[in-house]
């Protein structure tokens, strides 16, 4: 997986998280991620934002294979065990950042 997905999968599923766990929260009773000024002792103000952080080490691989590419990748490690011929060099960093996002706001 290519950085690029990692980012864009992540935060679809947390936003998508949040979504079901406010449908199955409105059925009990209960709010998740309340509209603003629903809590007390909590002073939200319109647009504000919660910060998904990241702290991934990525791979930059150079292949002796038929494709030769080379990019950003997120190591995996799968349990097929499959053998290949070609050589990999690279070099592995780690990279910390930031995103902030809105998410959906339930209502009472």
């Amino acid at each position: 997986m290519n950085l690029e997905e990692f980012i864009t999968e992540s935060l679809k599923q947390i936003i998508d998280g949040v979504r079901n766990a406010q449908e199955f929260a409105s059925a009990k009773g209960a709010i998740v991620a309340p509209s603003y000024g629903l809590l007390p002792g909590v002073q939200c103000e319109e647009g504000d934002n919660q910060t998904v952080m990241f702290n991934v080490a990525v791979t930059v691989q150079e292949s002796s294979g038929q494709d030769g590419q080379a990019g950003l990748r997120i190591p995996f490690f799968d349990a097929k065990g499959t053998l290949s011929s070609e050589q990999l060099t690279g070099t592995i960093s780690k990279i910390s950042f930031a995103i902030p996002i809105e998410l959906p706001v339930q209502k009472s």
